[in-house]
């Protein structure tokens, strides 16, 4: 696995980039309280957080192209398994190294990259990398922030991830794009999550709308115990309950996937 922090001059091909200033304040929020979650069974029940009244770029859920051509037809469903609330891609986490999950519709070639960068409220660069020279199949994947980058707590991120079929083809790269915000977890609602087992640990994020690690520690369960008919159920509902019930049945990929 070949891993190069590079300057991703694809994103200044974006007008989406340059647009994506955040010039009105996100909303503040409060350490996350821990309600407790009445679920029935292995029902995950994900309560969304609202996105940010004003400010946040609508983002892109499903690849998205500047025009279409070869890239498009191989990568257009290229999608971040991020849930949509309000019109918004927009999530939580409680990690300053959360893990965002993607589903790569077609293999990866060694003349295909992809490209990720986050940037905070005022378009600064925090963490920009590019993965290329792999073949990598179909299936889902997954990218982590980098110890040497953690995130901050109530504030803003704005991500892209971007594939590029070819050097000389930036225009033609396929993208997907969102925010996402650090929030801090109360002393009642870490003792919960901290003494729970992992699949209540599902429940318990979810229910208090942390989207990372209720999806990351789900994958790694899943991952770990296709067999489990428990932890089976608890991934399908997690999905089901953003509309991704379509990649329930999708195999992780052997890229990039984070530890647990």
């Amino acid at each position: 696995m070949r891993f190069s922090h590079v300057g991703l001059k694809i994103f200044s091909s974006f007008s989406l980039i340059s647009l994506a200033i955040f010039s009105t304040p996100y909303f503040s929020s409060a350490q996350l309280t821990a309600p407790e979650p009445q679920l029935s069974g292995n029902q995950v029940v994900f309560n969304a957080p609202p996105p940010p009244d004003q400010g946040a770029p609508e983002g892109r859920q499903q690849g998205g192209a500047s025009r279409g051509g070869t890239c498009y037809e191989q990568y257009g469903e290229l999608t971040a398994l991020v849930p949509i609330t309000n019109g918004v891609v927009w999530s939580l986490t409680s990690s300053e190294q959360p893990t965002l999950w993607f589903y790569l519709p077609s293999p990866l070639t060694a003349s295909a990259s992809v490209e990720f960068v986050l940037q905070d409220e005022t378009n600064d660069y925090v963490y920009e990398t590019s993965i290329s020279g792999l073949e990598v199949p179909t299936g889902l994947m997954s990218l982590s922030v980098p110890a040497s980058q953690p995130l901050t707590i109530d504030k803003p991120y704005y991500w892209t991830l971007a594939i590029t079929c070819e050097a000389d083809s930036i225009s033609e790269a396929i993208f997907v794009s969102g925010t996402l915000k650090r929030n801090a977890l109360n002393s009642q609602l870490q003792r919960q999550i901290s003494t729970a087992p992992p699949v209540d640990q599902v429940k318990l994020y979810a229910a208090n709308g942390i989207w990372h690690e209720a999806l990351t520690t789900s994958a790694h369960l899943y991952r770990a115990n296709p067999g489990d008919r428990q932890i089976a159920e608890v991934w399908q509902s997690l999905l089901q309950q953003v509309n991704l019930e379509p990649f329930t049945m999708v195999p992780f990929t052997s890229c990039c996937i984070s530890q647990p």
